[in-house]
């Protein structure tokens, strides 16, 4: 070993002045003066387990509880430690984040890091608020140690070091988030594993909410009929009763719904673990919530695996299957009342599949097989795809769960764009085209089993600009076929949004939206049956409590899942500038297909009156729509912008914008010349 210059400059028989709260400046400058022989001081700082670093930690208790206190010392100290973390060195840092009393002892000694302007508070928040939770019971103990040191070693990288520490310093940190995100994936991706588990369980929630959901509207609507034939309660009344119906009816383990006071609170599971026996309509939302939050951090550390090891984890969730005939899918078949005819019958917390009676579909994306040797009924297939059309497709998933699923999407759109295409097109339902109502209303009757769809729907009609926007991205990587090789494929998917979804792209620009969830319904083609029947149930009780007509619409939107898009709510003028960019990217992608979609449905006719609203940034998306069909140069859209005078709106949007050097203005002129 070289000799370490200096004044406490090593040998390889010397050592670093021994730790006391009397040499704590010393030992920063004698580590200070060792920095150009980093090898010899790694290698005496790792001896014996780090146990030079651990006698430094056990002298921050002491300096604290002096009085008065010394903050000078507890800075060198600060220092001393951060300098022997930034040799970064693999033996040390694993060494150290291997314990989590080592770890929080480092965290506390860095909360006086002097170069903070604030002392950090790291300890309470991993003593009061860091917990480990997990959705069902971990019974791998390499697992649970795996996932705690990934956690350490991000949080020491990310929050402790990161503030004003160079990217480069950190390197063996990232190296070592690496490799243990890598363990943690390998071990719960296995084929009987931890991940199985959570698909299961996830499945499992959604057909039971589905079915609680269905059971709470079936007595909603019969407790309507009851309270509308006592002449003394109002509409309001009525709304009031259905939100204390959902909260006091519970769905059981075994599928049967139960009635009761509604009291019981899925908060109290995070203690450990979601996989409680609590059975209320909140408690399973909270376990699907957590399901998918597994699911997005997951995702998120597979990002950085080997190709081989995410080649094995993606046809594990999601199986690697040609588009099949649509009589080789279990199709969704509704009760009587109604609802799915699923009933969940299965013990989660061992692991045991969900023996679905008929058919779970669109829940769980269930793939029969046609050939049955053993005559047994056939189990379905999970496939991740279907679980997330299932929450994508349900207006009640909260932001969250949104977010969580459309991230996951993303990540198996960045692995492999095909999964998600062939996923589609092995769909056996299709919509049909837009079809509005005497009042020129269109309600997105979105299946649980149309990806598509369901993502049009919420460009259509949320109003949280981080889904819109995430949902946008999705949308426009799925539909990016020309940087991916899929033989025929790519085309036979563009094929299908052309003829069936892409029509649904512009119903916004022409007609009001509504959302109407299609639970009950079998098919596409039942949505102007349901809204008929609906307005015939509202005329009757209009008819006779006549002087409730006033409440009453404002009733149905509260408690009948209706939604109306308002042109004059900046939180819905929102998704016309997402609905745009996704045309125009579709424009400059597709130019054959889209041309004559365009001209054949006057589509930009139909956006370029968005320039009669007021918010400027609205006006701006239509302009740029404009600007990317004139920007194509086609012979075909030059003819039809000059037949159908096309510009008339944009000139008319020019004289009446009272400043003429703003944005608006700029951008016509753009356009135009």
């Amino acid at each position: 070993m070289a000799a370490l210059s200096g004044a406490y400059g090593m040998s390889e028989t010397a050592s670093l002045p021994s730790p006391s709260v009397d040499n704590i400046e010393d030992i920063a400058d004698a580590v200070t003066n060792a920095q150009l022989q980093r090898d010899s001081l790694a290698m005496r700082i790792s001896a014996d387990d780090c146990s030079y670093v651990k006698e430094l930690l056990a002298l921050l208790p002491v300096l604290e509880a002096a009085d008065p206190p010394d903050p000078p010392t507890l800075a060198a100290l600060a220092a001393t430690v951060k300098a022997l973390l930034l040799l970064n060195d693999p033996v040390i840092l694993e060494l150290l984040t291997a314990s989590s009393d080592v770890f929080v002892g480092i965290a506390g000694v860095l909360e006086y890091d002097p170069d903070l302007r604030v002392k950090a508070e790291h300890r309470v928040f991993l003593r009061e608020r860091a917990r480990f939770r997990t959705v069902i019971p971990m019974e791998d103990e390499e697992l649970i140690s795996s996932i705690h040191r990934s956690f350490r070693i991000n949080y020491l990288k990310d929050t402790i070091l990161r503030p004003l520490t160079d990217e480069s310093a950190l390197s063996t940190l990232n190296s070592m988030l690496i490799f243990s995100h890598a363990e943690v994936v390998r071990r719960v991706a296995t084929k009987d594993g931890y991940l199985i588990n959570i698909l299961k369980l996830l499945s499992h929630e959604l057909s039971a909410i589905r079915e609680a959901e269905a059971s709470i509207e079936s007595e909603a609507g019969l407790r309507i009929n009851l309270d509308f034939d006592d002449e003394s309660m109002s509409v309001i009344d009525v709304g009031n009763n259905i939100n204390r119906l959902k909260s006091s009816i519970l769905p059981t383990d075994d599928g049967v719904v139960r009635t009761g006071d509604g009291n019981n609170s899925c908060y109290g599971m995070w203690d450990q673990h979601l996989i409680s026996q609590i059975s209320s309509l909140e408690a399973r939302r909270s376990r699907r919530r957590g399901c998918l939050l597994f699911l997005k951090e997951l995702f998120g550390m597979v990002r950085a695996l080997q190709p081989s090891a995410r080649d094995d984890f993606y046809s594990l969730v999601i199986p690697q299957i040609d588009p099949i005939e649509p009589n080789v899918i279990a199709p969704h078949s509704p009760g009587a009342d109604g609802a799915g005819s699923t009933s969940s019958k299965s013990s989660l917390a061992s692991g045991d599949e969900p023996q679905v009676a008929g058919s779970c579909g669109p829940v769980c994306g269930a793939i029969i097989s046609e050939k049955n040797p053993k005559d047994e009924e056939p189990q379905p297939q999970l496939n991740l795809l279907a679980l997330l059309t299932a929450i994508l497709s349900d207006e009640r998933s909260d932001v969250a769960e949104k977010d969580a699923a459309l991230e996951i999407l993303a990540a198996t759109l960045l692995y492999d764009p095909n999964l998600l295409r062939r996923h589609v097109m092995g769909c056996s339902a299709r919509p049909n085209k837009p079809s509005p109502d005497e009042e020129d209303h269109v309600y997105f009757a979105t299946n649980h089993n149309d990806l598509l769809l369901a993502l049009i729907r919420i460009i259509a009609c949320d109003r949280d600009t981080g889904i819109l926007l995430q949902t946008c991205e999705v949308f426009k990587m799925a539909l990016d076929t020309e940087s991916t090789e899929g033989g025929d494929r790519p085309s036979q998917f563009l094929a299908t949004f052309y003829e069936r979804y892409v029509q649904w792209l512009v119903v916004p620009f022409q007609y009001r939206v509504g959302t109407r969830s299609a639970r009950s319904l079998g098919t596409y083609g039942a949505t102007e049956k349901c809204v008929e029947n609906n307005r015939e149930c509202v005329s009757a009780i209009s008819a006779k409590f006549p002087s409730r007509t006033s409440s009453l619409s404002s009733h149905r939107r509260e408690n009948d899942n209706f939604e109306l898009k308002d042109d004059d709510e900046l939180s819905w003028n929102t998704s016309y500038s997402f609905m745009c960019e996704l045309l125009c990217f579709c424009v400059k992608a597709h130019c054959y297909r889209m041309k004559f979609f365009v001209v054949r449905n006057g589509v930009l006719g139909k956006v370029l009156r968005l320039l009669s609203m007021r918010n400027q940034y609205i006006k701006l998306a239509s302009l740029r729509f404009l600007r990317a069909v004139v920007s194509i140069k086609d012979e075909l859209y030059n003819r039809y912008i000059e037949k159908h005078d096309i510009f008339a709106p944009v000139f008319e949007a020019f004289r009446k914008n009272a400043v003429k050097d703003n944005l608006v203005s700029s951008a016509i002129i753009e356009v135009r010349t």
